[in-house]
């Protein structure tokens, strides 16, 4: 039975599908990576949770974490970042939504305003559900 209920926790995981990360500038223009500093006004992320039978129609919080080439995630709590227990660990997220997963293969929209300029680099973008990834993405700033 145990085995079963591990099995079944597995299988209801949630996923992310069609990762999109766009620089929209001051005028609400979107540009796809790279991005140069100037052009990024907010980083805007979209993707779709994948079909899935198993896992029980009921809120969830979808987290997102932005993080550097130095390994730093991108962290302001006056604009809803905050932290959660991931591999029994304190992690920090970017920004996190609340949902009612309705499995509609529902589409995902965050808007994340930095407020300063990216340090030219790569960043990482990944998704996080309950105590699991549920995908990931990059992005390059120039």
């Amino acid at each position: 039975k145990e085995e079963l209920a591990g099995k079944v926790n597995l299988a209801s995981q949630l996923k992310a599908e069609n990762i999109r990360i766009v620089a929209v500038n001051d005028r609400g223009k979107e540009r796809e990576s790279p991005f140069r500093n100037r052009q990024v006004g907010n980083i805007k992320i979209e993707f779709n949770l994948a079909e899935n039978n198993v896992a029980p129609i009921e809120g969830k919080k979808i987290m997102i974490r932005i993080v550097d080439q130095n390994g730093q995630v991108l962290f302001d709590v006056a604009r809803g970042s905050g932290t959660f227990i991931y591999n029994n660990k304190e992690e920090f997220y970017t920004a996190a939504q609340e949902i009612l997963f309705d499995n509609t293969r529902q589409k995902l929209t965050y808007l994340y305003d930095k407020g300063s300029d990216y340090a030219p680099g790569t960043y990482t973008l990944e998704v996080y559900c309950d105590d699991y990834k549920m995908g990931s993405g990059q992005f390059s700033v120039k």
